[in-house]
């Protein structure tokens, strides 16, 4: 190599002018009297050594001008060179490393006398098709290289080398040597095998009529029949009709997927080929029928048939995929000599349920009849899994619970109403207008029933969902220290009585040990459990790892007798938890391994993590815009404790989106809508969360914590813009381990995940729980837990 020219650099410079090209060299030189050599390195052995003398400066650095021997050059040199650079002055040795190859266009030259042309493939050149034809006193001699190569010629006088790989050689026309090297390599021939005269072996050189010589080549296939080269007889190509076979799970006229294999001609033998079913999210004996054999297409057939057959389930889940293997074991192979071909049955889920959605508390603020906008509740039904039929569902509202509502605190009164999804419809909504009153009251509760009209959708009919109607009539209302009752009275039951609703903040005041954070704090008003701490499973929401500094929950309870107590799940046997210290203030609670210390603040708690509507959808996420002032540029600080309590090594992610644009990807250093949040944009969303993601975080070791505090740039913060920071999980892996479908990926918005599931919860004030399995997995959403502990934005 007579010239090498390398240029390096560890940090990247972004130049707004390309006129400070220049000046950015400048200021990134090396001084040339701090070097004392640079070692060149092939395979770990110097070949070279350039001394500092040889080395001159230019406007791009430091420049070498020089020949370096012992480099590969033939079409595969992949020569892998390391450059040490040996400083003077104590410096420590600086390394860089290339990878130096004879390029990426073919070579052609010619032999001395000028009558054939020697074509040489490059190292990454898999095809060659001649754009001209070679003069008629030229030949040709094409050598590839170990890819998969297709050579094709037309005419003249052709010596064809494979090399490695398996090879294709098309021969149009012309006299024509093939040696096909290693691998599989087929010879194509596009007359019949009678046009193409007869065939003769001598050892393992084969002859074509006059024209054909073939070495190491396994098929010759002409344009009726393909020939084994081991026995010259016919070996017809296998094909699947169908690679892939859609199938609607419990359908009963099209629950077996038919799969055909076809033969390219008949043959005197028979086609033997074995198959096997495998699990690909799809589960044997629950989603398919295990089928494991052979087949065998009896001499002089054209196809046979392979069958597997779906079965029925009652399961809410998203499409699944069943493999078929297939092994062609005599007389066929698949194309290009492959002996393996895959088949696959996309099981498409045809089970829904509709349920209704809670996010957060089911509250609702009474309201004031001098306000002008009236208090309503707004319910959300969501329809899961298939979504292709109609469905129609009664929505009723009742009285139900401790303290009833009355007819009278509802604009419409107690009334039944009918939603309708049509195909394709996944949520539907429902308003409850609250009649608005000045009447001091203690606050009431109300229950929401669903019930299946017509459709095939599963509705948990009969169940209720309790709602509370906070009263704000009053000094005492909500967000005042409520009154409480005479502590004698309450310690004899450890109830403790609420005249009026209010938030009240519990906090850890002592270690525990770990099996207390296995469990859920509830409190109990009646027969109801009202969640403080709305975990699942293992409740590792609130994990013993965590500062107690940062386990202030903040939570609202309604008026009425409380006790409060922990257990393992909801309606299990609960550990009543002693009440103590009860003061117009606040009380204490013990039990179990656990004490708290419950206060009801003059000030109010600080939310950051809410949830945000955005289009017909409700995200949780983090406002930002909140106090900018529409300042077009902010810097914005964000500190978290995150918490793993999972197998898999997760990792979570944060990236801003636009309320007030249907949720769409905001790039921070633009201000630019990218991609909206629909789940017909999925990738397109994921796509651009994940060029935009702000933070990223994992938690190395299980059942330990890590610290989160990152600080970005937010610049053209529009007026009307509503920036919310969500947050995104990719499940087992990172960026650079996502699959291109990006379906191990999952944020706070359920449609737009892959398999239509929640993934984020908010567990408690400011802190967000993860599930990382697919399909909604277990359900505890304490995979990873993160409590964000404060959000500061200041203008720039």
């Amino acid at each position: 190599m007579s010239t090498l020219n390398i240029i390096d650099s560890d940090n990247a410079v972004l130049l707004s002018n390309p006129a400070d090209l220049i000046t950015e060299f400048n200021a990134s030189t090396v001084d040339p009297n701090t070097i004392d050599r640079i070692e060149v390195k092939l395979d770990g052995n110097v070949i070279e050594t350039i001394a500092s003398n040889q080395l001159t400066e230019n406007t791009l650095g430091l420049q070498f001008e020089g020949t370096i021997s012992g480099l590969e050059v033939t079409s595969e040199a992949e020569n892998d060179i390391v450059f040490d650079v040996v400083f003077n002055n104590g410096t420590p040795i600086a390394s860089l490393n290339y990878i130096i190859t004879t390029g990426q266009q073919q070579v052609t030259q010619q032999t001395n006398n000028g009558t054939t042309e020697i074509i040489t493939f490059s190292v990454n050149q898999a095809d060659f098709t001649p754009t001209s034809a070679p003069s008629p006193l030229t030949n040709r001699e094409i050598i590839g290289n170990d890819l998969d190569n297709v050579i094709t010629v037309q005419e003249g006088e052709n010596t064809l080398f494979g090399n490695g790989g398996n090879d294709r050689f098309v021969l149009s026309s012309g006299i024509n040597l093939v040696d096909g090297g290693g691998g599989t390599d087929t010879v194509e021939i596009a007359i019949t095998q009678a046009e193409a005269g007869e065939i003769s072996q001598t050892g393992n050189i084969i002859n074509i009529g006059t024209d054909t010589t073939l070495l190491n080549v396994e098929f010759i296939e002409f344009s009726d029949v393909r020939l084994s080269t081991d026995t010259l007889t016919v070996t017809p190509i296998l094909s699947l009709a169908e690679t892939g076979i859609t199938i609607i799970e419990g359908d009963p006229n099209t629950n077996l997927a038919t799969f055909t294999l076809n033969l390219s001609s008949v043959t005197t033998e028979d086609v033997v080929i074995d198959f096997s079913t495998q699990s690909n999210a799809a589960i044997a004996r629950t989603d398919f029928v295990e089928a494991t054999g052979q087949l065998t297409i009896a001499a002089g057939e054209s196809s046979g048939t392979i069958t597997v057959e779906v079965l029925e389930d009652t399961d809410v889940e998203s499409d699944e995929l069943v493999l078929l293997n297939l092994t062609a074991v005599s007389g066929a192979t698949f194309a290009d000599g492959a002996l393996n071909e895959t088949g696959a049955i996309n099981i498409q889920d045809n089970d829904s349920a509709i349920a209704l959605r809670l996010t957060g508390f089911p509250v609702v603020i009474e309201g004031d009849p001098d306000d002008e906008e009236q208090t309503s509740l707004t319910l959300e039904i969501d329809r899961l899994g298939s979504i292709t039929g109609t469905d129609v569902i009664d929505i009723e509202i009742f009285a139900a619970g401790s303290n009833t509502a009355q007819a009278s605190d509802f604009v419409d009164g107690f009334f039944t109403t009918q939603v309708t999804f049509a195909p394709g419809e996944e949520t539907k909504t429902v308003d409850i207008a609250i009649a608005p009153d000045q009447e001091v009251e203690s606050d009431e509760t109300f229950g929401v029933r669903l019930s299946n009209v017509s459709g095939s959708a599963s509705v948990q009919d009969g169940e209720t969902t309790l709602f509370t109607i906070f009263d704000n009539d009053g000094t005492d209302g909500i967000g005042q220290n409520p009154v409480i009752g005479n502590a004698s009275d309450q310690n004899d039951n450890n109830t403790l009585v609420l005249e009026v609703g209010g938030k009240l903040t519990f906090t850890v005041t002592a270690n525990a040990n770990e099996s207390v954070f296995s469990q859920q704090l509830v409190a109990f008003l009646g027969d109801n459990e009202i969640p403080i701490l709305a975990t699942l499973g293992n409740a590792s929401g609130l994990p013993g790892t965590f500062s107690t500094s940062n386990l202030a929950i903040e939570t609202l309870l309604g008026a009425g007798e409380f006790q409060f107590g922990l257990q393992v799940s909801e309606g299990s046997n609960a550990t009543l938890l002693d009440l103590s210290n009860v003061t117009i203030d606040g009380f204490n609670l013990s039990g179990g391994g656990l004490e708290l210390a419950v206060t009801l603040p003059s000030g109010t708690q600080q939310i950051f993590v809410e949830s945000v509507g955005i289009g017909d959808e409700t995200a949780l996420g983090t406002e930002i815009t909140d106090g900018v002032n529409n300042s077009t540029e902010v810097q914005v600080t964000v500190s978290a404790i995150l918490h793993r309590e999972a197998a898999f090594d997760n990792t979570i992610g944060f990236y801003l989106v636009d309320a007030a644009n249907n949720g769409a990807v905001i790039d921070p250093l633009t201000g630019q809508a990218i991609a909206n949040s629909t789940s017909s944009n999925r990738l397109g969303h994921f796509q651009a969360a994940l060029n935009n993601t702000l933070i990223t975080a994992s938690a190395p070791v299980n059942k330990q914590t890590s610290i989160i505090n990152e600080t970005f740039d937010v610049i053209n913060v529009g007026a009307n813009a509503q920036l919310v920071l969500v947050p995104y999980l990719i499940s087992n892996g990172n960026v650079d381990s996502l699959p291109s479908d990006l379906s191990t990926m999952y944020s706070s918005f359920i449609r737009t995940n892959a398999d239509g599931v929640e993934h984020v919860r908010l567990l408690s004030n400011n802190a967000f729980g993860f599930e990382d399995l697919a399909g909604g997995g277990d359900n505890d959403f304490d995979d990873i837990v993160v409590q964000i502990s404060s959000v500061q934005i200041s203008n720039i």
